[in-house]
């Protein structure tokens, strides 16, 4: 054989074996991500994977890290991780310590409440008037309304939760009415994740 063949033989030979362990390892993986079981709070149903376009929230143990943030350039920068009106919905496991922190992206002051609603959606200019406020990122539950991250810093909370559907809202007078609050769903799901839309 001519030696100018043999080190582009060897170097395809070796090429292709990569690709087939990448291949193999990516196939390996797709299948663990898809064995991933998850339970919809709606139809208790369980399922082989996680929702088309879920996001699955870092953890540790049984704490969830809930990173949310203000965009500046939706809504008047009066939204959650760029989102309005429920479309932001987090599914948590029943009994997990919820982390959440708020960064406040935008020029107007913000906080963040968990809040077991009473109404379908924010109809009141204070949220309390729409449900219990349970905890409250950027301040306490009594300061809902007038404790808040300012634009540029961060906060968080600590939440042990219990089972049942919340809203993440923000206190600051008209600004959940406005569209600033998202969906939090606590039930026997195996796995934290997010959905948007």
């Amino acid at each position: 054989m001519n030696r100018n063949y043999v080190v582009p033989l060897v170097t395809l030979l070796l090429v292709l074996t990569a690709s087939f362990f990448y291949l193999e390892t990516s196939k390996q993986t797709s299948q663990s991500q898809e064995s991933v079981t998850s339970t919809t709070s709606t139809t208790n149903v369980t399922t082989t994977h996680l929702p088309d376009g879920a996001k699955i929230l870092p953890h540790k143990g049984h704490e969830v890290f809930l990173h949310l943030c203000v965009n500046p350039n939706v809504n008047g920068g009066v939204n959650i991780n760029g989102t309005v009106n429920g479309m932001l919905k987090v599914y948590i496991p029943e009994g997990w310590t919820v982390n959440i922190s708020l960064y406040d992206g935008s020029e107007l002051p913000h906080n963040l409440n968990v809040v077991r609603n009473t109404t379908p959606v924010p109809n009141s200019v204070y949220i309390a008037h729409d449900g219990e406020i349970l905890a409250t990122v950027g301040g306490s539950p009594s300061t809902y309304d007038s404790s808040f991250v300012q634009p540029g810093e961060a906060a968080y909370t600590l939440w042990d939760s219990s089972p049942g559907v919340y809203w993440l809202a923000c206190g600051f007078p008209g600004h959940a009415e406005m569209g600033m609050w998202a969906v939090m769903v606590v039930s026997n799901v195996s796995v934290p994740y997010s959905l948007e839309g």
